[in-house]
């Protein structure tokens, strides 16, 4: 007999629970199933488990029957229940997870009323989003990433002997990005439900993050058992990106990707605060866009700029000597020491030991106690021809970046530059978060490519586009030197430079660079925002700028040189 303390809310839960569990193969459905949303569900199994709800403890399938008595009691609470099509009843595997024939997974509508609704939320959104991440697998060689990948290719080419699935250089363009959660979001219709992408699945390493439940999306791979013969490598291809957009978050330091099967709700036909509250599910940390603003302002980042005046550039011992000065010394302790372009300099070529080098001494440096400064420092590598901006805590190296948008005289003198703004270094993204905010290294020019909306490869990038989702811009420049004597155009480079980065961008820029035998200007700052709306940088002065430092101090180095600190708060 069924309690009939068992509401209709109770049902609700116990479907929301299983939509995020496999429902044992005893359980699954054999005649009659609770249509729900577009989704169908084990009737006696939502009983059982809706009794858990409301007691905490699962009702005993013994002491009830399947059939006319749960029928009867779920549409006395307003549920729909269908009986099982002949063939979906001779398989015996219909559980929660099964998608109804109801609606089409593929539906253009469901898709536009869930991007609505997200912008809604979240404010700024960026559709089909270029991540620019490589897709060969030789691009991950002797990265973090390389091994479960090399296994998770090994096993996409020998599914049906297609070795050569990989036809392109750089990852297809990503359904959505949310800045504001630095999250990717997908789509997945049918022909992602593969048996190519379930034994993807199956060899993800456990420590990779997700933003949806694995088991359940193997479970849809065997249901849907989609198949694309265009061209025949499909199935393999698709499973080989989805793989890498999963991976993508551990590589450019975002959230977990959530994935959203399409085929298993109406979303065109249902209203905005029940999309909502599905998304709130779907997406446990999201919150509202008030909700998120109100964290951010009490969750405020400083940025200290260290301003060297040096006689020429430093060695490696003398610049971790000033580096410690300066972390030892600095009050109040920033969340982001920032430090000119190639502060550091290695002979030889930029490699994955490289960097764990500079970042072990760098450690090695910093105080082991107080708040963990994030130390980002410019690195040239073999005469400058390797230009890269690293970010390093105390646990070892969070973000690389190697210069994207290269002088005439730096591509004439053989300089290596990063294909795009986007691509990773040594399996770094340029990007990473901290305290809710998201930051973009810069290397010295790269600061002109920003404003201009170009890379090495010169393509213009569209204005709405330009912006990755950052809160702020660190720009490592190299330095500025007398007339005559070596670059000299610092107010030339904070006009155009960094003024216009911000303004190209609508975010704060900050930067820093070496004065060589010159004092640093008054004047010179190393934090812009810009605030003169759509005049031209060449209007813009110091006295236009929109930030200020909270703290300017001098620190004087006997031998080596001065610095000039400041603080800025970033809310």
């Amino acid at each position: 007999m069924i309690p009939d303390f068992i509401k209709r809310s109770h049902i609700l839960q116990a479907i929301s629970h299983l939509r995020k569990i496999d429902v044992p193969a005893r359980r699954c459905a054999k005649k009659f199933v609770l249509l729900h949303n577009g989704s169908q569900y084990p009737a006696k199994y939502v009983l059982a488990i809706a009794h858990e709800m409301a007691t905490g403890r699962e009702l005993d399938p013994e002491t009830f029957s399947g059939g006319d008595e749960t029928n009867r009691f779920l549409r006395n609470l307003g549920f729909d229940i269908v009986r099982i099509h002949a063939e979906a009843t001779s398989s015996a595997t219909l559980n929660a997870d099964t998608p109804a024939k109801a609606h089409p997974a593929s539906c253009k509508k469901c898709k536009a009323a869930l991007i609505r609704t997200i912008k809604a939320m979240f404010g700024d959104v960026r559709q089909n989003w270029l991540s620019d991440t490589p897709v060969r697998l030789e691009d991950y060689t002797g990265t973090p990433q390389g091994k479960p990948l090399a296994s998770i290719h090994a096993a996409l080419a020998g599914l049906r002997g297609h070795q050569d699935f990989i036809r392109r250089r750089l990852l297809p363009p990503c359904d959505l990005l949310i800045p504001a959660l630095n999250c990717l979001v997908e789509f997945d219709e049918n022909q992602h439900f593969t048996h190519a992408r379930k034994i993807a699945l199956s060899l993800y390493p456990d420590t990779l993050s997700l933003g949806f439940p694995r088991k359940r999306w193997q479970t849809l791979c065997a249901q849907i058992d989609a198949h694309d013969s265009t061209p025949p490598y499909r199935g393999e291809q698709r499973a080989w990106y989805d793989t890498l957009r999963d991976f993508l978050p551990r590589m450019q330091k975002m959230n977990p990707t959530v994935r959203i099967h399409m085929g298993e709700f109406a979303w065109c036909k249902a209203s905005s605060e029940e999309i909502r509250a599905r998304l709130r599910e779907i997406i446990p940390s999201a919150k509202s866009k008030d909700q998120r603003s109100s964290t951010r302002s009490n969750a405020s980042v400083t940025i200290a700029t260290a301003i060297p005046e040096v006689e020429d550039y430093l060695s490696r011992n003398d610049a971790l000597a000033v580096l410690k000065n300066i972390l030892s010394s600095i009050e109040p302790q920033p969340d982001i020491l920032l430090l000119p372009g190639g502060f550091f300099y290695n002979a030889d070529k930029p490699t994955s030991d490289t960097l764990q080098a500079i970042s072990s001494q760098i450690q090695k440096v910093m105080p082991t106690s107080g708040k963990d400064t994030i130390v980002v420092t410019g690195l040239d590598c073999r005469e400058s021809k390797d230009q890269l901006a690293l970010a390093i805590s105390r646990k070892g190296v969070i973000a690389a970046g190697r210069k994207f948008y290269p002088t005439p005289k730096d591509i004439a003198s053989g300089i290596l530059a990063a294909e795009s703004r986007r691509a990773l270094e040594l399996g770094y993204s340029r990007m990473f978060t901290h305290k809710g905010h998201s930051f973009f290294l810069a290397v010295c020019y790269d600061l002109f490519g920003i404003k201009r909306g170009k890379d090495k490869s010169g393509i213009v990038e569209k204005r709405d586009e330009m912006n990755p989702g950052v809160h702020a811009v660190l720009g490592c420049i190299h330095r500025f030197c007398r007339k005559g004597k070596g670059p000299s155009g610092e107010t030339n480079f904070a006009r155009h430079g960094i003024a216009g980065a911000s303004k190209a961008w609508g975010c704060p820029v900050f930067a820093t660079a070496h004065f060589v035998k010159r004092l640093i200007p008054k004047s010179w700052p190393s934090g812009v925002f810009w605030r003169l709306g759509k005049k031209s940088t060449t209007e813009w002065t110091f006295k236009a700028n929109g930030i200020s430092p909270i703290k300017t101090s001098e620190l004087l180095l006997k031998g080596r040189c001065s610095v000039r600190i400041q603080h800025f708060e970033l809310a």
